[in-house]
């Protein structure tokens, strides 16, 4: 039997990380101005400050075009990555091959995370307490490709919102309301589908926020979520379909309301959905299931995360999650729905790190993370997948900062058609595990 890290060892884990008894959560991005904000897909999340100050920051740059001003940024990124065995999909990892497909290593060097965007400050709405106006677009360059120097273009965010410091609307494309923290890896891959759920999707989101003290507040998060179906993309035979309903999020969390680098948050999150399948012929075998029209399957997931500064230096976070169907919110090793069996697959994880500033222009992180689904929910796959990380960040000027991380990735698979299949038609069963180094470097203008 391969050696697998239990769900129960990471929450002792973030049980050691942090002595206290809140839940995990942090919903507040480091201040703009910071020089390790958004180095990795770590900081550069979820939620947000309501600030109007904040939002109309933008004043004191860009181009005024009539009552908007519009503030052109970006960033030339790349990494240098090797592996001791081949990960997927290859310039960043998700989960490690098996040697039963993929057993050698690989070395990629990849600019493709370079990102351009806009931050576009609009005019104040009298009518909605003179709330402040404004929106985003961002995009890099990790879309479809044929060659990865022939890449092409990959939305990342695009909204529009008001928000005061009590309220905040929001209408496009951004982060989930679930789980909004993401953890300090370099690699573009965030650790998703190794403890980390959530991703971005068009929404239409309300925030509440409410003073508790003059240091904390209260807030409520939910969103109206376009329905994503992420599994068999293509599979012959099954046709893919959203629900007849969005997908409902939510979050409560008590966050501090002073010091961006002293930020503390803590809270709960859910969501609920449909995924739906045509199945316009038998399942694989041995089952071999009939046809079936408009099939449907719940997603949803119970999430808790926490953000923590011990020092002002330092400071634990991590998050929880549980939940079935996740492979569109990048859990269940991006496994949601079995195709022999036809059941949605249940997982559990999550992640825990602690950071450190041993001087001005260094950060290290120290991290693991892991998304253990239930092994008797599916025939063949992936059940098991985990990543422990150790990076340090320098930045050399206000404008360039450089990294470098070391990476242990173990992925377990199972087939349990053994038998019931011809040997060629099994999946891999060997254990996949590898060793990653990753030198990056990023300028931001």
């Amino acid at each position: 039997m391969h050696r697998r890290v239990s769900f129960a060892w990471l929450v002792w884990l973030c049980g050691i990380a942090v002595p206290t008894p809140w839940l995990c959560s942090d919903a507040a991005e480091l201040p703009a101005g910071s020089e390790l904000a958004e180095l990795s897909e770590l900081t550069e999340l979820s939620a947000y400050s309501s600030s109007a100050e904040s939002a109309h920051a933008l004043a004191e740059t860009g181009w005024q075009l009539g009552p908007f001003r519009v503030t052109p940024y970006g960033s030339f990124w790349g990494d240098l990555v090797y592996a001791s065995r081949r990960t997927f999909p290859g310039a960043y990892s998700l989960w490690v091959h098996s040697p039963d497909v993929e057993g050698e290593p690989s070395m990629t060097l990849d600019i493709r995370r370079t990102r351009l965007g806009l931050d576009v400050a609009g005019p104040r709405l009298a009518p909605w307490n003179n709330a402040a106006s404004g929106g985003k677009v961002e995009i890099d360059f990790h879309g479809d490709f044929i060659a990865e120097n022939r890449a092409s273009v990959l939305l990342r965010h695009a909204y529009w919102e008001a928000r005061t410091d009590g309220f905040r609307l929001l209408a496009g494309q951004t982060w989930d309301v679930i789980s909004p923290l993401q953890p300090g890896i370099l690699d573009y891959g965030a650790a998703y589908f190794a403890g980390n759920p959530g991703f971005r999707r068009a929404q239409i989101r309300g925030e509440l926020y409410h003073e508790l003290a003059p240091a904390a507040r209260l807030a409520w998060q939910g969103s109206l979520n376009q329905d994503i179906v992420a599994d068999f993309p293509n599979e012959p035979g099954v046709d893919r379909e959203s629900a007849a309903w969005p997908v409902l999020q939510g979050r409560l969390a008590v966050e501090s309301a002073g010091q961006p680098s002293r930020a503390w948050q803590a809270g709960i999150s859910a969501h609920i959905g449909q995924t739906g399948f045509d199945f316009l012929a038998p399942s694989p075998p041995p089952l071999e299931l009939p046809p079936a029209d408009d099939v449907r399957f719940l997603t949803w997931s119970l999430n808790v995360d926490l953000r923590l500064p011990l020092t002002e230096r330092s400071g634990v976070q991590g998050e929880l999650f549980m939940g079935s169907n996740l492979s569109a919110y990048l859990a269940g090793i991006g496994q949601g729905v079995c195709p022999c069996n036809r059941q949605a697959i249940r997982s559990r994880g999550g992640w825990c790190e602690l950071w450190y500033e041993p001087a001005d222009r260094v950060r290290l992180h120290l991290g693991a993370g892991l998304d253990d689904p239930i092994d008797r929910d599916f025939l063949f796959g992936r059940t098991y997948n985990h990543v422990l990380y150790l990076n340090g960040l320098l930045n050399v000027t206000e404008q360039l900062t450089m990294g470098l991380e070391l990476t242990f990735r173990k992925t377990l698979f199972q087939d349990v058609r053994q038998g019931l299949i011809p040997d060629d038609d099994l999946g891999p069963r060997q254990p996949g595990n590898a060793v990653t180094i990753d030198w990056m470097f990023r300028y931001s203008f």
